[in-house]
Formats: structure tokens, C-alpha cells, sequence
């Protein structure tokens, strides 16, 4: 996420959506346990604090704001589980459908 994160000036970014995977799930246990989603909240505000100095060198580095706007949370249930529309599934097809009509 640090990563993406300090290179967002070079997308154009549509949404971040949190999911799970085969190896982390909400209620996995131990090393399969998925971290509550805050965190992304979390980095994204350590990017604010950053983000003064990042328009130095590129105007192109997205508000805080705005990418806590694309925010969403999808799938976090367990691996390939797609019968909930989440607010990130959600979100995914309303960004999808405008791509369509354009």
C-alpha cells in the first residue's frame, strides 16, 4: 500500500477496494486472520502528512481526500464468496458501467 500509495501520480485511480484472498479472510485465525480494514484509513492518512512534499515533484498525486473517497470495502467474508454485493462490488460496477458508456 506504501508503495502504490507514493506512486499514485503515475494512475489514475478508480477505487481501492479492500478483499480478501485465499490466504486472509475475516475470521481466519492466526496467520490467516484478516486485519480490520481501518488500516487503509490508517496509511492513507501517513499519506496526508506526506502529501505537501510529494506535490514538489508532481502536481499529479491525488488529495488524501480523494483517494479516501475511492475507499470501499468488498469481499472480506472469504475466499471467492460473490453472492454479497458489497459496497466495493458495488462501487466496481458503477465505475465499470460509466467505462462502458463512454
Amino acid at each position: 500500500m506504501v508503495r502504490f500509495l507514493l506512486s499514485a501520480n503515475e494512475f489514475d485511480v478508480e477505487g481501492i477496494i479492500n478483499s480478501s484472498s485465499q490466504f486472509h479472510w475475516e475470521g481466519g485465525k492466526g496467520w490467516n486472520a484478516f486485519h480490520p480494514v481501518e488500516w487503509i484509513r490508517e496509511y492513507i492518512e501517513y499519506y496526508k502528512k506526506v502529501y505537501p512534499n510529494l506535490l514538489l515533484h508532481d502536481k499529479n498525486y491525488p488529495s488524501p481526500e480523494y483517494l479516501l473517497s475511492k475507499w470501499k470495502v468488498g469481499n472480506i467474508k472469504g475466499d471467492g464468496e460473490y453472492r454479497e454485493r458489497t459496497e466495493g462490488a458495488q462501487f466496481i460496477a458503477k465505475v465499470l458501467s460509466m467505462k462502458w458508456k463512454q
